[in-house]
């Protein structure tokens, strides 16, 4: 209260008639406290932030209602303080500790009133957190029947480097998990400048191609363009063997970026497939049915950062950690909350439904608590989540 009244200044004694009369009542309250109290809440709030840093190191992301109750308009104007304290119950804390989160509709309560849930992460965890809400609002449909608008890529806080890829790394393909472990997002598919040809290298497992640079005699050839973090890309290039390796590429817009290249003596015995103008179109082509399920079994032991890349949604992937380190086939742990039981009103109704949907991702790992006092209840959950 203190601080909101230091925000107004002087304008709150000069023109406090002009004030709302229920702001100004919130106002007014700033003048019951003093240093010794700002201290104290701050001495206070360090160690509730601490303990809430140590019960979250185990989780990823924490699933809230974004409001606990709906309030009609007459409600809030008989008893407005009430009614606001009331509906940040669930995200108060966030910005008092230097959390984030993010709402987003989830599907209607059986009373077909509206509701929605809000994901809570450490803080600088923003972007991976926008990602995940944006892969997971289309599946609650009944939400919003409005087509989903199409946002850019958010931007990244570290630096990146765009990689053309040609083959085995494309979406779906075999080898495309390397990109997401080194937390890569797909930009966009495009093709090489009529410079290029390809071929279907011999003796590669799982089968690769060779994009090779020939002036004035190639095509254009499909690939995709994905952006990693710097510090990662070091990593990868280390882990691809010859006789590919990263070189420079041209793009049909005429932008050059880092891509897939091939050496000259991997040709020998390599098939030319230019003519295909793309491995997937080669691929669909002489793939057989055995070579395909190999490929979708190796994916399916991705690491969890691709949860969402296997329900088919593209670009879940940031350079900041959430609370705890990545480890291969360790799911993304995502808890659920609900203050009294789950079905005993509309919004914990529609919670567990949102909880029910999140369930049937691959790689996720839900907890619920329910039946949990509200003066402890984001404290509970955590704990019950760590156990």
């Amino acid at each position: 209260m203190a601080e909101r009244r230091a925000a107004v200044g002087r304008f709150f004694t000069t023109h406090a008639d002009d004030i709302h009369q229920v702001v100004r009542g919130i106002l007014q309250s700033a003048a019951s406290f003093d240093a010794v109290d700002t201290f104290n809440a701050r001495y206070r709030l360090a160690e509730l932030t601490r303990t809430a840093q140590q019960l979250l190191a185990g989780v990823d992301v924490l699933v809230v209602p974004t409001a606990p109750c709906m309030p009609t308009i007459d409600a809030v104007l008989a008893n407005p303080v009430e009614f606001n304290s009331q509906l940040g119950y669930y995200t108060n804390f966030v910005n008092l500790m230097n959390m984030c989160a993010i709402a987003i509709p989830a599907d209607r309560r059986a009373d077909g009133l509206p509701a929605g849930i809000t994901l809570i992460g450490p803080a600088g965890a923003d972007q991976r957190l926008a990602e995940i809400a944006a892969a997971w609002q289309p599946l609650f449909g009944k939400a919003d029947q409005s087509e989903a608008v199409a946002m850019a890529p958010l931007p990244r806080n570290s630096p990146v480097v765009q990689v053309a890829v040609v083959g085995a790394h494309l979406v779906g393909q075999p080898l495309n998990w390397q990109l997401l472990e080194g937390s890569a997002r797909l930009l966009g598919t495009t093709t090489t400048s009529a410079d290029y040809r390809l071929y279907a290298l011999a003796g590669t497992s799982p089968p690769k191609p060779g994009l090779v640079r020939v002036p004035d005699q190639g095509e254009r050839i499909e690939v995709e363009v994905w952006e990693m973090p710097l510090n990662l890309f070091g990593a990868f290039v280390a882990a691809i063997p010859a006789p590919l390796g990263i070189g420079s590429l041209q793009l049909a817009d005429g932008q050059w970026v880092k891509g897939f290249i091939c050496e000259p003596v991997g040709l020998e015995g390599a098939l030319d497939i230019t003519d295909f103008k793309g491995w997937r179109a080669y691929r669909a082509a002489h793939t057989s049915s055995i070579a395909h399920r190999s490929g979708v079994a190796r994916m399916s032991n991705v690491d969890r950062r691709s949860f969402i890349k296997l329900a088919g949604i593209i670009g879940l992937s940031a350079a900041l950690p959430f609370g705890r380190a990545y480890s291969a086939d360790a799911p993304l742990v995502v808890g659920f909350i609900y203050v009294g039981a789950r079905d005993d009103f509309g919004y914990n109704q529609a919670h567990a439904q949102a909880a029910a949907i999140i369930k049937t991702l691959p790689n996720v790992k839900v907890i619920e608590e329910e039946n949990v006092p509200e003066t402890v209840a984001v404290q509970k959950t955590m704990e019950a989540m760590i156990r």
